[in-house]
């Protein structure tokens, strides 16, 4: 029990790290394009329709970061449904 015990640690902390690594491979491009999209449209601030425009593309972006992070959620930490 003892050995098996090891083995599963050894196994899972590698497994473990792999799927954080692949869960921030697919969220830091979302991050990266979402500063970029508000940086870019910070720089053109100049009137109000500007301001709506930007609200609603920030809105888009946000959903878009969102779903990644809830997707790497589910994928890493998924919920225990209680025993």
């Amino acid at each position: 029990l003892v050995a098996t015990t090891g083995l599963v640690r050894t196994n899972t902390l590698p497994a473990m790290r792999n799927m954080t690594v692949d869960g921030w491979n697919q969220i830091q491009p979302q991050i990266s394009g979402f500063q970029r999209d508000v940086t870019g449209r910070l720089d053109s601030f100049s009137h109000q329709d500007g301001l709506t425009e930007m609200r609603r593309k920030m809105t888009s972006q946000a959903r878009s970061v969102l779903e990644c992070l809830g997707a790497f959620r589910k994928r890493c930490l998924p919920v225990d449904k209680g025993t």
